[in-house]
Parts: C-alpha cells; structure tokens; sequence
C-alpha cells in the first residue's frame, strides 16, 4: 500500500463521525422542533382574545351618554343601573329595597373589615342616617315576612 500526499486529488478524506443527537422524552430530533416564533397551536386562542369576566366589566363600566331632568349627562351603565334600583326602591318597589339596603350592609360589612386593618380610614353615617337605616330595613323585612 501506497502512502499518498494529502493533496493529491485521489485521496478522500474521511469525516469525522457527527456526534448522534439526544432523541428522547422532551428532546424531539432537530428537524421536527418549533422554529422560533411558530406556535404550537396555530388555531389556539387569537391574541387579544378577552374572557367574559372582562367582557361584563367593560361593558357595564363603558360610559354611555343620558338625559337628566332636560340635562345631557355621561355615565357609566353600572352607575345607571344603581341609580334606577333607588328610582325604583323610592317609589315602594320592595324586592329592589331590600336588594339595595342588602348590597349596602354587604359593602358596609367589607368596609369594617378594611378599616380594622386600617382605622385612618373611618367611614362617618350620621346617626339620624343610621336610624332611618335601620328602620326601613325593619320595615322591609316584616313585608317581606308577610308576602312569602
């Protein structure tokens, strides 16, 4: 056997062997791998996509235009619709009465709970205020005892 020169166009050069790839268990081959940037669920959930909870909260907060007493106001739909629950609750309507002095001793009760972590922030009900109060809920709750 014949020693010939590197440079001689007859001899091939071997390559050296590539070292063999992991392919296992979170370790796909190469080939088949995510580019950077593609999805791995093309037709999952559009960008920008928003959940019900923040559909119902912008929409009950969206800002819609109203007259009062012959003057053009701005209000949120929320707001409205509280203002319509006292409208109705003043003119006898028990169910949004009690719907409303509910939803207030709900938040009063939140608030207590707040401002005994925090006592600089005291909310003050007038004691007339607080009577009334207390008095149209007696009021409320013995019609309601009567009508069910």
């Amino acid at each position: 056997m014949a020693i010939r020169p590197i440079n001689d166009p007859r001899v091939r050069m071997r390559k050296a062997p590539e070292p063999k790839e992991e392919v296992g268990y979170g370790k796909p081959p190469k080939h088949s791998r995510f580019k950077p940037g593609q999805s791995g669920n093309p037709k999952g959930r559009p960008k920008g996509a928003k959940s019900q909870k923040t559909i119902v909260f912008e929409t009950l907060l969206t800002p819609i235009d109203y007259v009062e007493n012959g003057v053009r106001r701005k209000a949120s739909r929320l707001e409205l619709i509280f203002k319509r629950m006292v409208e109705k609750a003043l003119k006898g309507d028990l169910r949004a009465a009690e719907r409303l002095i509910s939803m207030y001793a709900t938040l009063e009760e939140g608030d207590r709970q707040t401002d005994a972590a925090s006592p600089a922030s005291e909310i003050d009900i007038e004691a007339e205020d607080e009577a009334i109060l207390k008095e149209a809920w007696e009021l409320f709750s013995k019609k309601g005892d009567r009508h069910e």
